[in-house]
């Protein structure tokens, strides 16, 4: 099921790995550790000051399952060039990618990877407050 999942992963161009729900424990120290680190910034502060004594902060509280998995994948969002004209002179710009589709790439990979696990009997769910970069 785990090199299945990848697989299909990867054939929709994207890379993935999958580590045990126990991991989220990792997470939350990661993020304490980087909250009370020489680095810490207001920015920071805002970032990581959901983080409470429960594990299960990064997840859903409504969810029908138990989470056994974390499946973290990364897909490839190009920047987007844009012209601009702007008095009559054209200004290339570049727009990050996560201002184009990035959102319709996440849900497109999110129901590719339910219609794999479902007949499985297994669920999956997305976690928005999940540290993605972590």
């Amino acid at each position: 099921m785990v090199r299945g999942l990848l697989e299909k992963i990867i054939s929709l161009g994207s890379q993935g790995a999958i580590v045990p729900f126990s991991r989220i424990d990792n997470l939350k120290n990661d993020m304490i550790a980087l909250k009370n680190g020489e680095y810490h910034t207001d920015w920071l502060n805002r970032m990581v000051n959901h983080i409470t004594d429960d594990a299960n902060i990064f997840v859903p509280s409504d969810i029908s399952f138990e989470p056994r998995s974390l499946i973290s994948v990364v897909i490839p969002s190009p920047k987007v060039h844009l012209q601009l004209n702007h008095q009559g002179k054209m200004i290339p710009c570049v727009v990050p990618p996560v201002i184009s589709n990035l959102y319709l790439l996440e849900a497109n990979m999110l129901k590719q990877m339910e219609e794999y696990l479902t007949p499985l009997g297994l669920s999956i769910i997305k976690a928005p407050t999940l540290p993605q970069k972590l």
